[in-house]
C-alpha cells in the first residue's frame, strides 16, 4: 500500500513538473518578446528625444551665428560710416594731406618726433583707401591724398631725405643772412645747426669751432626768418661774465634784445616771482668754512679729533699695484702725496715760527726744516698712527748694531719705537709671502732681505714686529697696529684737547690739510645740487656700514660724521643770515615750476643752452620742468671733451646720453676749428680720446704748424736761487718769453696753472711784478714790453684764447697735473655716475689747457714729470726739450722711473731712481750707468769685474743672477 502511495506521489510530482514546463517556457518566451518589444520602444523614444535635443542645439547655433553675422555686418557698416562719412576722419585726412604737402614743398622743418608719430598712420590710411577704392568718392580729398603719397614715394623715403630737402631750400633762401653774422660767414655744419628746428637738438662742438657765433646766428635766424619774438627766446650760460658777453654780442652787434641769463639768475627770478621777495645770496663758501674752522671747530673737541684722524689716516684711498702696468706707474700714481708725516709737518711749522722769531731761537731748538718723508702711503699711515697715539718713534733710525760694509749700506728699519726698544718693519708682501709687483730677480732679493732682517733681529735678541701690504689691501692695517700696541703693552697717549687745537691751527696753511676742507666743500656742493638733506646722510651711513673693506668703511663713516657737522653748521648759518646759496636758487625754482602754473614771462618757445657739457642734475631738472610745462624747443651746445666741472656737480652723462634725458634728439657736430692748427688738434684729440667714453669728433683746421706742443723741463731748486740757476722754472720760462719777445709784435701770452697758487713761484723772482685784476694775475716785466703776459687757472681759461700758452705746473704730486685728490671715493655718494677711466676729468682739463693757444703750447715740467707729460712724450709730433740731452736710463727695479744723479750726506755722488722715495734703487759706481751694459738674463746692470781669467762683465744682482759677458763681446757690439 505504501509502495503504491509512493509511486502515485512520484507520478503526481512528475506531472506537476511536466505541466509546469509546458506552461513556463511558452510564457517565458512571450515575456521575453514583450520585454524586447518594450526595450525597442523605449530605445526609439530615447533616440527621438536625443535627436530633438541635438536639433534644438543646432538651431541655437545657427541662430547665434546669424546674430554674430548681423553684429559683424552692423560693425562693418559703422566702420564704413566712421571711416568715410565722419567729419573727424575727414579732418584727419586733411591733416595728413597737409603734412604731405609740407614735405613735398619743404615749407616747414620736418621734426623727427612729428614724422615718427605720423608716418605709420599715414601709410595705414593709404593702404586702406587703395584697398577700398569704391568708397573714395565719399571723401573728396582722398584722391589728392593718394596722389601726393605716391609722388613723394612716402613709404620708401626716410626722415633724412625730407630734412635734407628742407635744409637745402633754407640755405639757399637765407644764404645772405648766414654769410654775415657779425661780419662772419658760417660754415656748412654751423648753418645746419642754425636751420635745424627739432624739439631737442644737441650740437657737439669742438674747441675753437665757433660755438658763440653759431648761437648768435640761431637767434638772428629765429627772429629775422621765423618771426619769433625775442621775448620767447631764452639763452642760458653758466657764468655771469659769459652771459654779459653773449648779451652784448647779440644786442649790440646784432640789434636783438634777447633774454640771456645764468642758471642761477633764472632760478633767482623764478623764486622772486613766487615768493614775492628777494633773498641775499651766500657767494663765498670758502670764507664760511674759514669761520667754521676758526670758531665752531675750536669749541668742538670731538670734531677736531675726527678731522685730525681723517687727515692722518684716511685722506687717501687705498690703491694697489695690480691696477697699473708697472711698479713704476704705481709709484707715480702714488705721488698724490708729499709722503710727509704729520709729525714732520708740525715740526716744520714750529721751525718756521722759530725762523720768524729769529735765527738765534732756531739754533737753540736744534730742529730741522727738512722734514720727515716716508716711502709709501702705507708707511705714512703707520707714521701718522704712531704720532696720533702719542707713541715716540724715529723713522729709518740706523740699527743699533753695525751691519754696513763696502757693498752694503747700514740697515735702517722702518720705525724704531724709542721708549720700548721695538723695531717695526712694514713688508710689501702678499698673504702667501710673495712680491708679484717685482721682477723675478727683485722678488728674490726682497724675500731674502726679509729673511736676513728676521735672522738679524733673532741673532741680536732685538724685538721686531711686522706689518704687511696685504693687511693694507684688505683694510686691516690699522687693526693690526692696534693689536701690536696691545700685545706689547705700549702705552697710548691720546693728544689732549688743547694740543689738538694747537695742531689744527698749525696745519691751517698746509696744502694737503686744506684739501680736507676743499673735499668738504666739494661734497657739500654736490650734496645740495642733488637736493639732498640730513636724511640722505643717514642713508649714506647705512651704505657705508655695508662696505666689506674695513679701511674704506671707516674712512667713509668718519667723513660722513664730519660732513654732518659741517652741513648742519652751514645750513644754520644760512638761516641765521637769511641767505640762500646757488643750489637753493635752482632747487626751489624747480619745485615752484613743478607744482604751479608757469608764469607767462617764463613760457619760452626756444631755450638755447651754452656750455651744456657742464650741466648738473639740478640744472637739468629746472630746464626739464620748464620744457614739460611749455613744450619749448631745446638747443644744447657744448663739447664733452671740455667737461671740467664735475666737482661742482656737472654730470657728463646728461650730455653723452642726451636722448635718455630729453627724448627724441637730433645730434649735430661742429668740427671745423678756427683757433688751433691741425697738428695740435691731432695731438690733443689723441690725448683726450684715450678715454673712449668721450664722443668721437673729426676736428679739422686749415692751419698747419709743426711741433705745436713743446715740453720744456726744469729742475726743482731752492727759492733763493731761482733767478740764478740756469735750468730753474723761472729761467726756462724766460727762455720761452725771450723767443716770443723777439718776434717784434704785440702778443698775448697766457700762463696756465692747475691751481690758483701755481703762480706763487714767480713772486720769488726779481724779474717779474704780479698784479691781480679781474680774476687774472697780470705779469709785468721790463724785459718783455712786446708781450701781454697774464696768469689764470685752467678752469677759468675755458672759452679764452691767446697767441701762446705756457702751462707751468706739470708736477706729479697731489696738487700737480693731474690733481689726484679730486677723485676721492667718498664723492661717489653724491655723484650719479662715477667715471671708470682714471683721471677722466683731469684729462679733459688738460685738453682745455692744450687748446687755448692759437700757435704753440709750452709745457713746463720738472724732471719728475706728471703721467700726462710722460704720455705726451710718446707722441712723435710733441717736441721735448730736456735739460740733459743724454738718453734716459730707466730704473731696472720699477721700470718707469729713470736714474738721476744725487748726492749723499757725505757729498758723494750716486745714481738713484726718480721715483724715490718709493723706489729705493741705487748705484754708487757711475761707470755702470755710463757703460749701460744690461744683463741678458734678468735685465739688471752689468758691472766690469776682474776674475781669474781676466776682466768680464757680471750682473749686479749676483749671486741671485750669475750671468756674465766677456769684455771682447761688448767691444764687438754684441
Amino acid at each position: 500500500m505504501q509502495l503504491i502511495l509512493g509511486i502515485c506521489i512520484i507520478f503526481t510530482l512528475i506531472y506537476l513538473v511536466v505541466s509546469y514546463i509546458k506552461v513556463y517556457f511558452p510564457l517565458r518566451k512571450q515575456i521575453n518578446i514583450k520585454k524586447n518589444e518594450l526595450e525597442i520602444k523605449l530605445k526609439n523614444e530615447k533616440n527621438k528625444k536625443q535627436y530633438e535635443i541635438e536639433q534644438k542645439k543646432l538651431r541655437e547655433q545657427q541662430r547665434k551665428k546669424k546674430l554674430e553675422q548681423e553684429k559683424l555686418f552692423n560693425k562693418r557698416l559703422k566702420q564704413i560710416e566712421d571711416v568715410f562719412y565722419s567729419k573727424k576722419n575727414d579732418e584727419k585726412i586733411n591733416v595728413y594731406l597737409k603734412y604731405l604737402n609740407i614735405l613735398k614743398n619743404s615749407t616747414e622743418y620736418p621734426k623727427i618726433k612729428i614724422y615718427n608719430n605720423l608716418k605709420t598712420p599715414i601709410i595705414q590710411m593709404y593702404d586702406y583707401y587703395v584697398k577700398e577704392k569704391e568708397f573714395t568718392k565719399y571723401l573728396p580729398n582722398v584722391d589728392e591724398f593718394l596722389n601726393c603719397f605716391d609722388k613723394l614715394d612716402f613709404r620708401n623715403k626716410n626722415h633724412e631725405f625730407f630734412k635734407f630737402n628742407y635744409l637745402s631750400k633754407e640755405q639757399k633762401k637765407y644764404d645772405t643772412l648766414l654769410s654775415n653774422i657779425d661780419g662772419k660767414s658760417l660754415d656748412s655744419q654751423q648753418r645746419r645747426a642754425v636751420l635745424t628746428e627739432e624739439e631737442n637738438t644737441l650740437v657737439v662742438a669742438g674747441a675753437g669751432s665757433g660755438k658763440t657765433l653759431t648761437i648768435s646766428a640761431k637767434v638772428k635766424y629765429l627772429v629775422s626768418a621765423k618771426n619769433i619774438d625775442p621775448k620767447d627766446i631764452l639763452l642760458i650760460t653758466f657764468t655771469k661774465k659769459s652771459a654779459l658777453e653773449m648779451e652784448e654780442r647779440i644786442s649790440k652787434k646784432l640789434g636783438i634784445n634777447v633774454n640771456v641769463k645764468t642758471f642761477h639768475a633764472l632760478g633767482y627770478d623764478i623764486m622772486g616771482y613766487f615768493e614775492n621777495k628777494k633773498l641775499d645770496i651766500l657767494d663765498d663758501v670758502d670764507n664760511l668754512i674759514k669761520t667754521f674752522v676758526d670758531t665752531y671747530l675750536k669749541s668742538n673737541k670731538e670734531l677736531q679729533n675726527d678731522i685730525l684722524t681723517y687727515f692722518s689716516l684716511y685722506l687717501h684711498d687705498n690703491s694697489t699695484y695690480e691696477n697699473f702696468d708697472t711698479l713704476g706707474d704705481y709709484y707715480k700714481a702714488n705721488k698724490s702725496t708729499s709722503f710727509e708725516s704729520l709729525k714732520s709737518k708740525l715740526n716744520k711749522v714750529e721751525v718756521q715760527n722759530q725762523i720768524n722769531k729769529g735765527f738765534e731761537n732756531l739754533q737753540k731748538s736744534k730742529k730741522t726744516i727738512k722734514g720727515e718723508k716716508v716711502k709709501s702711503l702705507e708707511e705714512l699711515k703707520i707714521a701718522n698712527y704712531l704720532f696720533s697715539n702719542g707713541i715716540n718713534y724715529i723713522y729709518e733710525e740706523p740699527y743699533k748694531i753695525k751691519t754696513s760694509s763696502q757693498k752694503k749700506k747700514q740697515y735702517t728699519p722702518d720705525f724704531y719705537l724709542i721708549d720700548y726698544d721695538i723695531y717695526l718693519e712694514h713688508f710689501g708682501i702678499t698673504k702667501d709671502q710673495k712680491c708679484p709687483q717685482y721682477t723675478e730677480i727683485e722678488e728674490k732679493k726682497y724675500i731674502e732681505a726679509i729673511k736676513w732682517k728676521r735672522e738679524l733681529h733673532e741673532l741680536n735678541k732685538t724685538k721686531l714686529v711686522e706689518t704687511y701690504s696685504w693687511e693694507n689691501k684688505e683694510g686691516v692695517l690699522i687693526e693690526k697696529l692696534d693689536k701690536i700696541i696691545k700685545q706689547n703693552s705700549i702705552k697710548v697717549n691720546k693728544i689732549s684737547s688743547e694740543k689738538m687745537t694747537e695742531i689744527i691751527h698749525k696745519l691751517t696753511e698746509d696744502i694737503e690739510f686744506k684739501e680736507v676742507y676743499k673735499l668738504l666743500n666739494t661734497f657739500l656742493g654736490l650734496f645740495k645740487s642733488n637736493n639732498y638733506d640730513i636724511n640722505n646722510i643717514k642713508i649714506m651711513n647705512q651704505k657705508a656700514k655695508l662696505i666689506n673693506d674695513p679701511y674704506k668703511k671707516n674712512k667713509h663713516m668718519l667723513f660722513l660724521k664730519i660732513f654732518k657737522e659741517y652741513y648742519s653748521y652751514y645750513q644754520n648759518e644760512l638761516a641765521i643770515k637769511c641767505k640762500i646759496d646757488f643750489n637753493d636758487m635752482i632747487n626751489r625754482a624747480t619745485q615752484y615750476i613743478e607744482k604751479n602754473n608757469i608764469p607767462q614771462e617764463f613760457r619760452f618757445k626756444y631755450i638755447i643752452i651754452d656750455e651744456f657739457q657742464d650741466i648738473s642734475m639740478s640744472r637739468y631738472r629746472l630746464i626739464k620742468s620748464i620744457k614739460n610745462k611749455t613744450n619749448s624747443n631745446i638747443m644744447a651746445v657744448g663739447d664733452d671733451w671740455q667737461s671740467i666741472y664735475r666737482f661742482a656737480g656737472s654730470e657728463i652723462s646728461i650730455f653723452t646720453d642726451f636722448k635718455k634725458y630729453f627724448g627724441e634728439t637730433e645730434v649735430l657736430k661742429i668740427e671745423n676749428t678756427y683757433r688751433n692748427s691741425q697738428n695740435l688738434i691731432n695731438i690733443a684729440g689723441r690725448f683726450v680720446m684715450k678715454n673712449n667714453h668721450q664722443i668721437k669728433k673729426d676736428l679739422k683746421s686749415s692751419k698747419v704748424l709743426l711741433k705745436p706742443v713743446k715740453i720744456v723741463t726744469f729742475k726743482e731748486i731752492k727759492k733763493e736761487i731761482i733767478d740764478t740757476e740756469d735750468v730753474s722754472l723761472t729761467n726756462q720760462l724766460m727762455e720761452i718769453l725771450d723767443g716770443l719777445n723777439n718776434k717784434k709784435e704785440k702778443l698775448d701770452v697766457m700762463l696756465l696753472g692747475r691751481n690758483n697758487f701755481d703762480i706763487k713761484i714767480l713772486k720769488e723772482s726779481k724779474f717779474f711784478t704780479l698784479l691781480e685784476k679781474d680774476g687774472k694775475v697780470y705779469i709785468k716785466s721790463e724785459l718783455y714790453k712786446n708781450l701781454n703776459i697774464y696768469f689764470i687757472s685752467v678752469h677759468k681759461s675755458k672759452g679764452l684764447e691767446a697767441d701762446y700758452v705756457v702751462v707751468i705746473n706739470n708736477r706729479n704730486n697731489i696738487t700737480g697735473f693731474p690733481n689726484k685728490i679730486v677723485g676721492d671715493s667718498v664723492l661717489n655718494y653724491v655723484m650719479k655716475n662715477e667715471e671708470e677711466f682714471l683721471y677722466a676729468e683731469e684729462r679733459r682739463l688738460f685738453y682745455v689747457a692744450l687748446t687755448r693757444t692759437k700757435n704753440i703750447t709750452y709745457l713746463l715740467s720738472p724732471q719728475d714729470s706728471s703721467i700726462f707729460i710722460e704720455e705726451l712724450k710718446k707722441i712723435p709730433e710733441v717736441e721735448t726739450l730736456e735739460i740733459d740731452s743724454d738718453e734716459k736710463v730707466y730704473c731696472p727695479k720699477c721700470k718707469s722711473g729713470h736714474l738721476v744723479t744725487k748726492k749723499s750726506k757725505k757729498n758723494s755722488e750716486f745714481f738713484g731712481c726718480s721715483n724715490y722715495p718709493q723706489c729705493d734703487f741705487t748705484l754708487f759706481d757711475k761707470t755702470i750707468v755710463e757703460n749701460r751694459v744690461m744683463c741678458p738674463k734678468c735685465s739688471g746692470f752689468m758691472a766690469l769685474r776682474t776674475g781669474t781669467y781676466g776682466d768680464f762683465y757680471g750682473c749686479t744682482n749676483y749671486p741671485i743672477c750669475n750671468a756674465t759677458i766677456k769684455v771682447e763681446n761688448i767691444r764687438g757690439g754684441i
